[in-house]
């Protein structure tokens, strides 16, 4: 077997779907369609079920729009054939815009309920 750059892309987003479900690459202990967690996660998200694999520790702290992206380039990294799968350079660019929206979103929650409004002019610095 010959590795290549895209091979290690493949690898990388079985990566992915370890951090984001909570488990390892490959468990013989689970049934035979869920030993090898690409092609299962790759089954869950054809089938819109996803959302049932992800970790119970982020389920409800990663917003969707960040989601989305990360699942989709996880997805994209583990196309089967080689050509199909993005470049690194790439999957860093998707992952840091999926960052950017999930910090901006922690900022957001971060704010208090009613905004600025209750902000005394002046008072911090303005």
């Amino acid at each position: 077997m010959r590795f290549t750059e895209k091979s290690d892309v493949y690898s990388y987003g079985v990566v992915l779907f370890e951090s984001l479900c909570g488990r390892r690459a490959l468990d013989q202990t689970l049934p035979d369609g869920q030993v090898a967690l690409a092609e299962w996660a790759l089954h869950c998200c054809q089938n819109n079920i996803l959302d049932q694999i992800i970790d119970s520790r982020l389920r409800g702290e990663i917003m969707p729009d960040c989601l989305k992206i990360y699942v989709e380039t996880a997805v994209r990294c583990l196309a089967a054939d080689g050509k199909d799968r993005p470049s690194m350079g790439d999957v860093l660019v998707n992952l840091q815009h999926a960052l950017l929206l999930q910090e901006s979103h922690d900022v957001y929650i971060q704010m208090p309920p009613d905004g600025f409004d209750g902000i005394e002019a002046g008072k911090y610095g303005a």
